[in-house]
């Protein structure tokens, strides 16, 4: 759509389409919306909870009703055809939006504050899972392991770097995240944030139960050990990551631990 993204509404038009087409086999099926990304396009009045349209924070909530709308109609789609019982539905953000919280920070790729980084995710299957909050930090790599410990999936827990969330308890102390202006992040299980800008070279560190809002930095050196896992971690990252790809491609085990899946 002016040559930003596709239509959104044509889009969800043809999704709808090929979800029909699925039949009664086993399917997934991807939906990546474009409308709550810069620069919010105007989708018309029906949409519009603000009708000041040159703002566009109010382009912004438009468009999340917008967005609203589109997942009722996919959510009824799947109802009408017989195949919301046997489907579980994953709604979740890639990442969040500035809108000037913080001096300077727009949209998502400027900084590294939480209104850039926390999204929504919500997962749906009421055979699988009962109504509930999870009050702790997550990350995206969370939601494979759950959903194949929900469906009772055997996968290899030392094999992904997510944690299921449907155990009691997690073994993870940090969740690691990084920011487009070379910054990295890691959150504790205590809501510590502690931050590293390597265009800086600085360390800061947040404490966000205390301070949700961010608004005052502390020193990273009383908080040592996060620190120290922070680097160990961007250190070896991405050095872990492409020989396990290497070793999987080959069909290899990684360090000796293997998906038995793969195996079969």
């Amino acid at each position: 759509r002016d040559g930003i993204g596709k239509d959104e509404l044509e889009t969800l038009d043809f999704f709808l389409k090929r979800l029909d087409k699925a039949a009664d086999k086993p399917f997934l099926a991807i939906y990546y919306s474009f409308i709550c990304h810069w620069p919010y396009l105007d989708y018309g009045p029906e949409y519009r909870v603000f009708p000041q349209t040159h703002n566009r924070l109010n382009r912004y909530y438009n468009n999340l009703r917008l967005l609203d709308s589109i997942i009722e109609k996919i959510y009824t789609h799947l109802k009408n055809t017989n195949k919301l019982d046997n489907t579980i539905i994953v709604i979740a953000g890639d990442h969040s939006e500035a809108f000037g919280q913080h001096f300077d920070n727009w949209c998502h790729a400027r900084q590294s504050y939480n209104e850039n980084f926390r999204v929504p995710t919500l997962i749906y299957q009421p055979q699988l899972f009962a109504p509930k909050t999870i009050p702790y930090a997550t990350t995206h790599a969370d939601i494979l392991p759950t959903l194949l410990d929900a469906m009772g999936i055997e996968f290899n827990r030392k094999l992904i770097q997510g944690e299921s969330l449907l155990q009691k308890r997690l073994r993870r102390k940090y969740i690691f995240l990084y920011g487009n202006e070379n910054t990295i992040t890691s959150v504790s299980t205590d809501n510590i944030k502690v931050q590293h800008s390597f265009k800086d070279n600085q360390c800061w560190a947040f404490d966000l139960t205390k301070d949700p809002g961010e608004k005052t930095k502390l020193n990273c050196s009383a908080y040592p050990g996060q620190q120290e896992s922070l680097m160990f971690f961007h250190q070896y990252q991405h050095h872990i990551l492409n020989a396990y790809n290497m070793e999987l491609q080959q069909k290899k085990d990684f360090n000796n631990e293997y998906h038995a899946v793969l195996r079969k």
